[in-house]
């Protein structure tokens, strides 16, 4: 079988590969990312099954040139390539599967009877949250006799842009040096405020990324900076 990844080189999608490789069934894997020399760097790391490839995964028309003769799609980056990727797929008939989560996945799944009519599976979500978190959810809830309610979170803090992240079980392990490594996952914490926020604040008119996280722009909506500003001060005030 051949894979086709996009986003190969990241922290999900390295893992992946990684594993993919080691299974007889698989015989090429394609690294693709817009940075070549990372998605180079990934392909020597996991070996000779592995070729890297330059794409922009938001250029629906390319990828569906590069996706010609690969049998399963993964995308393992943003979510700003689900759908030009899992439309590739279909025009390929080739198998998808991804890591997104968000809006994006009510628009993904009215793609399903395109998919079913060529034939192929595509899964979405397969990543921590929702999916691992939901299945993890029940499968505790079927040990049970009975569920009024079941709630489900995410404890992890993680940085996009360095690709490291601060886990439960750093907190419960190590709390002083987990308190003190909140100065580095400024840029995390501003980020996860402003998701939380994003749909309540009315007269927003865009968001901008900046080098240390999520700033608002234009926005009428007072509060909602002022929780940013929380945010990225919440390390120097703990």
């Amino acid at each position: 079988m051949k894979f086709f990844t996009l986003g190969g080189y990241g922290k999900v999608g390295l893992q992946a590969n990684k594993l993919l490789a080691q299974s007889e069934l698989v015989t090429e894997i394609a690294i693709v990312g817009r940075n070549l020399e990372h998605a180079e760097k990934a392909a020597t790391e996991i070996g000779e099954k592995a070729i890297a490839i330059q794409a922009d995964g938001t250029d629906e028309q390319k990828l569906t040139s590069l996706m010609a003769g690969y049998d399963l799609i993964v995308n393992s980056a943003d979510n700003e390539y689900v759908l030009p990727s899992i439309r590739a797929a279909i025009y390929n008939s080739a198998h998808y599967c991804d890591a997104a989560y968000g809006d994006v996945l009510e628009q993904a799944v009215q793609l399903k009877s395109e998919a079913k009519s060529v034939n192929i599976t595509a899964i979405v979500a397969n990543g921590v949250h929702p999916s691992i978190t939901n299945l993890t959810g029940v499968h505790v809830a079927r040990q049970l006799q009975e569920v009024e309610q079941l709630q489900i979170g995410d404890a992890s803090m993680y940085d996009f842009q360095r690709g490291q992240d601060l886990t439960p079980r750093q907190w419960l392990e190590e709390p002083r040096q987990s308190l003190a490594a909140l100065y580095e996952f400024t840029g995390g914490i501003a980020w996860m405020f402003c998701k939380s926020c994003r749909k309540k604040a009315q007269g927003l008119s865009s968001i901008t990324r900046m080098a240390n996280g999520w700033t608002w722009i234009r926005s009428d909506a007072a509060w909602t900076y002022r929780y940013l500003t929380v945010a990225r001060s919440l390390p120097i005030l703990i």
